[in-house]
Order: structure tokens, then sequence, then C-alpha cells
């Protein structure tokens, strides 16, 4: 039962992610570490946030997962849902008070996370409940430039709408146009 696999999840990792709360319940009450870490670092609730498994997210905390976790790159679990478009674990994390605008080892913040992956409606809801438009990573790259570096058109477009600054620099004197153009994202630079 202490098994692990290639990358160090435990059966419980594998329950969390598929959502199987009557297999989790039987392992924490076998008193499996709730908060044993995969090779990432990441927590079973960090693998349900991302699946979006908000009955599985919800036991977890009540089973005393700590909602405050975060992996080998500081990623949280408002993260880890944000970067998969998981919006209802993220409105219950936000409901819970976690800290909508947490960084993570490379400064960005779930809302970095969502628009990098084009979640657009992800994207919409973090800025409803709050999450800080003007936020930049370590390398002062705004939620606009990770978009653009990413491609994420939809995003882009909502985030021009909002009146981001396009002209806007990261530390190295670029331009959301500058990541695009490099990532050769020609649709982004048009």
């Amino acid at each position: 039962i202490e098994s692990v696999d290639g990358d160090e999840n435990t059966i419980l990792h594998g329950a969390a992610f598929c959502g199987a709360n009557e297999v989790l319940e039987y392992l924490i009450e076998l008193k499996m570490d709730i908060e044993a870490k995969n090779s990432d670092g990441q927590t079973a609730l960090h693998r349900a946030a991302e699946r979006n498994k908000i009955k599985t997210v919800k036991f977890l905390i009540l089973k005393g997962a700590n909602i405050e976790s975060v992996d080998g790159d500081k990623h949280t679990i408002l993260h880890n849902a944000a970067r998969w478009g998981a919006n209802e674990v993220i409105e219950y994390l936000i409901e819970l008070k976690v800290e909508i605008d947490a960084q993570n080892s490379r400064g960005e913040t779930a809302l970095h996370l969502a628009a990098e992956r084009n979640k657009i409606e992800t994207v919409k809801f973090l800025i409803l409940k709050g999450a800080n438009i003007e936020s930049v990573d370590g390398d002062e790259n705004t939620i606009l430039h990770s978009a653009a570096f990413c491609g994420a058109n939809e995003v882009l477009e909502y985030l021009i709408e909002l009146k981001m600054d396009i002209n806007a620099q990261n530390s190295r004197g670029q331009t959301a146009l500058h990541l695009a153009a490099e990532r050769n994202k020609i649709e982004t630079v048009k």
C-alpha cells in the first residue's frame, strides 16, 4: 500500500486524481500520509484540484489536507487549479480565503498560469474575484506577456479590452509583442 509509481505518486495521489473518494477514505483510515508528495512535490490535493474534482478536494480538506501546500516549484493548490481551468475548485478555494495572488518560484500568480494556457473563463473568474491584473512575475512579465508568450489569443483579446498596457516592458525591455514574435506566434503578432 506504500508503493509509488515512477513519478512517486502514492495510491492516495492516484485516487485523488480520479476522484475515488471511497478509496481515499479507506486509505486515510489506514493512516496513509495525506500530505505525501510526489516527485514534483505535489500532494493528493494538488492532483485532485487540477482535475476539478471538487468533491474530492472538499473531502481531502475535511480530512485535514493543507490548502496552503506548495509543490517543488511553489505552485499552490490554486495555481494547479488555474493552470487546468478547474473553476469549481478555484471558487471553493477562494471561499476558503486562499491567497489569490500567491506567487510560484518564478513569481507567477494563478492568473499568469491561466492566461498562459488560454483558460479564458478562468482568467475572467479570477479577475472578477479580485486577482491583481497588474501583477508581474520575477522577470516583470505581465499577464499580457504570459498570454502572448504562449499564443493565448482569446485571453490576449480580453486583456486588451480591459485596457492593459500593450507596451509594458519586462525586465529585458520586451513587450508582449516581442515575446509572441520570438515564439513564432504569427496569429498573436497579427
